[in-house]
């Protein structure tokens, strides 16, 4: 690890693969910036950057240490330039309902697979009166049963007011279960109750994550993870679910580790896997760098681990092992 610092750092654009470049030291070079705590002794923080192309506003997010190094890319989606989101009806059934408005996230459909317990998972904003499908199957004609769910919730409503917080409802073949904190709604099909527990504990937790809007076009691969640890039952409604909503907030699971201490790997990866035995099989790859977190937790025989993985990682961090 090179201890100079640059000038610039520079990444290709995921969407296009133009060049873009932030300066860590002028903030006039990017969006936003988010401080983290040390992760495998590394400095590192969040930028958010944008950059023009045909017609579009490329927005990435990315991880840069402190000297400056570019050390992972989180996520990176489009704005169109006149109109980003479609109407939800061509036809104006209701004043209501023409106000709503579909809002696609391109690298969320990179991630749309069947779940067996979960039918979809959709997230409403009441505020910007949008509609954010983050999962359902493609047979399923997604706009026309969310015309039918607006309505349903739009009469809901009306009777219970600023109350409602969990609803189930019905519309044709299908339990719909919503919940409702502030602005945020999420409405969720379920095939057993089983998940019905474990969604329940982890759903309000979600939908009081600040800025959850924003936080849905960055983290598409870590939402789709919860939802098949979800469907597989990989917890007990009884263990506490914050570390689904740490999976899903966590921009350092993106990172890959750079060290200068590579000679101390080996003895790292044998101490460690003493109290965590997941260790032997993933964690020389990524101490070498060459997968991140979520990466590891893309694979099944991996993501059933979840819990003794992020034991693992913070129990190397609390002890510094890499400084």
């Amino acid at each position: 690890m090179s201890s100079l610092k640059i000038e610039r750092t520079e990444f290709p654009c995921p969407l296009c693969g133009k060049i873009v470049f932030l300066k860590v030291d002028d903030p006039q070079s990017y969006l936003s910036r988010t401080e983290h705590e040390k992760y495998f002794g590394m400095q590192l923080a969040t930028y958010r950057v944008a950059h023009q192309a045909a017609g579009e506003r490329h927005v990435i997010s990315v991880l840069v240490d402190h000297k400056g190094y570019y050390r992972g890319l989180i996520d990176a989606f489009a704005e169109k330039k006149h109109q980003e989101t479609k109407p939800l009806t061509q036809a104006a059934v209701s004043e209501t309902e023409t106000q709503w408005r579909v809002l696609d996230i391109n690298r969320l459909s990179d991630y749309h697979h069947e779940l067996p317990s979960i039918d979809f998972f959709l997230f409403f904003n009441t505020e910007e009166k949008l509609v954010v499908p983050l999962h359902y199957n493609k047979k399923f004609n997604f706009l026309e049963f969310t015309t039918l769910l607006l309505k349903k919730l739009d009469e809901a409503r009306k009777i219970y007011g600023d109350e409602m917080k969990h609803l189930q409802v019905s519309i044709a073949d299908k339990i719909v279960h919503t919940w409702t904190q502030n602005n945020n709604i999420v409405a969720i099909g379920l095939q057993h109750a089983k998940v019905e527990a474990l969604v329940n504990g982890w759903i309000e937790r979600f939908l009081s994550v600040p800025q959850l809007l924003d936080q849905l076009h960055h983290h598409a691969e870590p939402i789709f993870l919860v939802l098949k640890i979800l469907d597989q039952q990989l917890m007990t409604p009884e263990e506490d679910p914050s570390l689904l909503l740490r999976l899903v907030t966590d921009d350092l699971l993106f990172t890959r580790i750079y060290t200068p201490y590579l000679d101390h790997i080996e003895r790292i990866v044998e101490r460690t896997s003493r109290e965590y035995p997941i260790a032997k099989e993933i964690l020389s790859d990524l101490l070498h760098g060459k997968k991140t977190v979520i990466e590891i937790l893309h694979d099944d025989r991996y993501l059933k681990h979840f819990k003794e993985i992020f034991a693992m990682i913070d129990f190397i961090n609390r002890r510094k092992l890499l400084g």
